[in-house]
Order: C-alpha cells, then structure tokens, then sequence
C-alpha cells in the first residue's frame, strides 16, 4: 500500500488474515504479556509473520511499526501515526477485537466485531459514493 492507511483498510486487512487462521491463538513473546505488533529476533529485527493481528495486519499493508507503539492499542497508533479519530467506530471496534486477541481468544473470534461492522461501514460507503 502506497497512501496513509485508513482504519478501515487496517480492518479489512486484519479481517482477511482472521478468516485465514480462524483457531490461530496469538501469544505474546513475553509469557503473560499482551500485544507485541512486532516480534523480533535476537539481533533486534522483525521476525516475518509473527506479531499480533494488527501487526501483521499493518505490515500487510506495508506499515511499520515503531517499537515505541508496542503495548499500545491499535487506535492509539492509529491515531499517532495516521490522525485517525479514537473515536472512530472502527477503531473502536479494532480495540475490542485486540483485547479479544490478548484475552487469548482465536483470530476468527477475536474479529467478530470487525465482521458484523465492517460491512455495514462498506453498504453506508456504496450509498453515500
């Protein structure tokens, strides 16, 4: 992606990794921690394809994310790095699905929020377009 992802893209993106490991269950690299949008290697680097949903969500989308994000929610980086409104119905909607995440639930339930909203966010786009 070459534009300023919006938090709807970030969804969609988070949804289509979801529907692709619905049982996956996200744990941290710390035992008992939470999000880590990047895990990394010894050396400091990413590790490729690790990293919680919208982490990997986000660097689907060609975004890295800075290590001072982590632990942060994802409106929060949201709207750090992109002045998406926290009080965006889809950001808010991603914070639950994140706390869904941590709270060790599988991607494909985590983001349950996110599939009932995000289609109503795309019917209310086609009409008003």
């Amino acid at each position: 992606m070459t534009q300023t992802p919006t938090a709807l893209d970030v969804a969609r993106k988070a949804l289509e990794l979801a529907d692709a490991k619905p049982d996956y269950v996200y744990e941290p690299p710390i035992e008992g921690g939470s999000c880590y949008y990047v895990h990394r290697d010894d050396e400091g680097d990413p590790i490729p394809g690790k990293g919680c949903l919208f982490g990997q969500a986000l660097a689907a989308l060609g975004v890295s994310v800075d290590q001072s994000h982590e632990h942060n929610s994802i409106s929060s980086v949201m709207a750090d790095e992109f002045d998406v409104d926290l009080r965006d119905p889809i950001s808010k909607a991603m914070d639950r699905a994140q706390a869904e995440q941590d709270s060790r639930k599988p991607w494909g339930e985590a983001a349950a929020i996110l599939r009932r909203l995000v289609p109503q966010v795309d019917a209310i786009a086609a009409v008003t377009a």
